[in-house]
């Protein structure tokens, strides 16, 4: 990917190029970059991770068995920015709680199949039935757990 940015930044128009043209020729130059700029954006959106917005039936813990268990867990939603998703929790956006999850959490997907990153990197939250809302919770990955994720 980074050899495809270099071609494309090598294709920018510089300042110095702008020296002694007609202001025809300059607003043409101003034209190209800013369909150079576009095609960046493009690029750089192709390798944003997103960032899935889990709820689950039932809070964190090892069962009997020994395995990690969350009960039934759903993914209601994504964003490309963090912040929104974030949002979209804290603020309980289209009822997410929906009268059966105990926890949600925000995962961070890049790119690819298969991606499963590691549960220590999510955000957790909880809901508290008295106060109506999601409350942001520590990493309640069990040291049974160990590195099962």
């Amino acid at each position: 990917m980074d050899k495809i940015i270099a071609a494309y930044e090598s294709l920018r128009i510089q300042p110095s190029e702008y020296f002694n043209v007609s202001q025809t020729t300059a607003q043409a130059y101003d034209k190209a970059n800013d369909m150079l700029d576009d095609c960046l954006d493009i690029i750089d959106s192709v390798e944003q991770p997103i960032y899935e917005v889990l709820v689950y039936s039932e809070l964190w813990h090892v069962n009997e068995q020994g395995f990690f268990d969350f009960g039934t867990e759903e993914r209601v939603g994504f964003y490309y920015e963090k912040e929104t998703a974030i949002r979209a929790i804290e603020e309980n956006w289209c009822n997410i709680q929906d009268h059966y999850a105990k926890a949600a959490a925000i995962r961070t997907v890049l790119p690819g199949l298969y991606q499963n990153p590691p549960l220590r990197t999510y955000l957790y939250y909880v809901w508290n039935s008295n106060t109506q809302k999601w409350n942001r919770a520590q990493t309640l990955v069990p040291v049974e757990a160990g590195d099962f994720s």
